[in-house]
């Protein structure tokens, strides 16, 4: 328990990650370092979505990283985000991406499972089957939080940036 408590301290919080990630890292560069993560995630789907096993996760993986490039695109085509904006959705940002990337994980252990149980030579076939059907475990019941967090993103930041002026 003190080793999985103290990373988020040696590394900073997770909102200080979250900031770091979405001002300094997606924001440093125009967003072009996700856009390039996103379309390897995406031809990644594209390319094992031809096993019918996991077609169904690679679309569902292939329409998340469609989202996220509009949620993303909002923040880096902005001539000057929003400090306001980008500060409430950082957390949220955050979140989006790790589920990004696990699903990524999850659909390329899926594959990996599914190609060498195909070759098994020794007597691995439950534990790649377990791979797989974790990874369909994820996918379908893990991975529809992500609507929260786009919902979340779309949401305009003044409902938590209340002007003064309208409290008096």
């Amino acid at each position: 328990m003190r080793d999985a408590r103290i990373t988020p301290i040696y590394e900073g919080t997770n909102g200080i990650q979250a900031l770091d990630l979405l001002a300094r890292k997606v924001l440093g560069d125009r967003g072009q370092a996700l856009r390039d993560f996103l379309s390897s995630v995406q031809n990644f789907a594209a390319d094992a979505s031809s096993a019918p096993e996991v077609s169904a996760m690679a679309d569902k993986l292939s329409a998340l990283v469609e989202r996220t490039r509009g949620v993303a695109a909002g923040f880096t085509e902005a001539v000057r985000p929003d400090p306001d904006a980008v500060s409430i959705a950082a957390n949220h940002f955050l979140r989006l991406l790790g589920h990004v990337t696990l699903g990524f994980l999850w659909l390329r252990m899926a594959r990996l499972a599914l190609d060498q149980a195909k070759e098994d030579q020794q007597g691995r076939g439950d534990f790649l089957a377990a791979k797989v059907s974790t990874a369909r475990f994820y996918f379908e019941r893990l991975l529809p939080e992500v609507e929260m967090h786009f919902a979340a993103l779309s949401a305009t930041p003044d409902s938590v940036m209340v002007p003064l002026s309208h409290l008096s």
